[in-house]
């Protein structure tokens, strides 16, 4: 397929456009992704500079096609992930955890109505801890370090948001 997406379509612009219809058909996989990279790495040893930045922006593209199509919550965790200040990463959790405003009709006249936040602090805990379950035991990325800042960084925003939780004594 993407020998064929390659010759038959030849522009690189058209070639990202290719791997967006891909993803939207839902055909953009690891497996595709792990092909578009060993390519890459072929046409980098051949010194095919050209060719393999036209790979990896197609490995990039198709990335973020696959990234869309996760929940709110695992994309939350993968964009805290990447970043390394604290404060960018407070912010996106404020942005997650602050409670929606909408505008409905009432008796009264349109009025603003807090509504559910896009990520509920307990639905973004579960994603990190199922991070921590699957690659927990993996040292090469700190994984538990990054997840327990992540974690911290979350009950500050959340608490600074909803105030104290209750304890299980007092629910």
């Amino acid at each position: 397929m993407l020998l064929i997406l390659c010759c038959s379509i030849g522009r690189p612009d058209f070639m990202e456009a290719e791997i967006i219809t891909m993803a939207r058909k839902g055909e953009v996989d690891e497996a595709l992704i792990l092909l578009l990279e060993a390519n890459a790495q072929q046409a980098e040893k051949a010194g095919a500079a050209g060719p393999a930045e036209v790979l990896r922006k197609l490995i990039k593209k198709a990335s973020e096609e696959r990234e869309k199509k996760l929940p709110d919550e695992q994309r939350l965790l993968r964009a805290l992930i990447k970043l390394d200040d604290s404060e960018e990463r407070k912010g996106l959790l404020y942005t997650a955890f602050q409670p929606v405003k909408t505008l409905k009709d009432t008796e009264d006249g349109p009025q603003f109505v807090e509504g559910q936040p896009l990520i509920t602090p307990p639905a973004f805990i579960t994603a990190v801890r199922n991070l921590i379950k699957g690659f927990g035991n993996v040292d090469d990325f700190n994984i538990m370090e990054i997840a327990k800042k992540i974690i911290e960084e979350a009950q500050e925003v959340a608490t600074d948001l909803y105030g104290e939780g209750m304890t299980t004594r007092q629910q």
